[in-house]
């Protein structure tokens, strides 16, 4: 787990301390796993806690030293885990948008439908959601807005 606890600790740009806060562990417990010392369930919990993860991430599938290709391997099954989650709770929070949306549309036109008040939550929430579909689906986003216009503005100066 050398690799696995410091890859996602470099990732989310902690320091050890950081992590130790988030975590609600001891700095030096951090240090010990990251230098490969087992990792109790307690810690393995508060660590999944802090990474978004499951707790059976941070502890050691074999009796032996973590090879560097396992950490790097269990580090690609965290990402795609992590993106599998948020792609679940987005397509989650899809349904329950159009499940409560559709009953405030009946509501307000079996109510009072002189005034169509569900345009609002829809509208909102629906921004709300789409906002956080771009997150889910593009990460980079911003990263690549900046990129873009460093390169505009080196075109210009240039």
């Amino acid at each position: 787990m050398t690799g696995l606890l410091k890859s996602l600790r470099l990732e989310k740009g902690w320091s050890q301390e950081q992590l130790a806060g988030i975590a609600d562990i001891s700095e030096r417990t951090v240090q010990r796993l990251e230098r490969g010392d087992a990792c109790s369930l307690e810690t393995a919990k508060a660590l999944a806690t802090a990474f978004d993860t499951r707790a059976e991430t941070f502890i050691e599938r074999t009796g032996g030293p973590a090879e560097p290709k396992a950490d790097e391997e269990r580090l690609r099954e965290v990402q795609l885990e992590r993106k599998a989650r948020q792609n679940f709770k987005l397509y989650k929070n899809f349904a329950v948008y159009l499940a409560v949306n559709t009953m405030l549309v009946v509501i307000n036109l079996v109510t009072y439908p002189e005034h169509l008040w569900f345009i609002y939550p829809l509208l909102g929430w629906g921004l709300i959601l789409a906002f956080n579909a771009i997150l889910v689906f593009r990460p980079d986003w911003e990263k690549r807005i900046v990129r873009r216009m460093v390169e505009k503005e080196r075109d210009g100066t240039v």
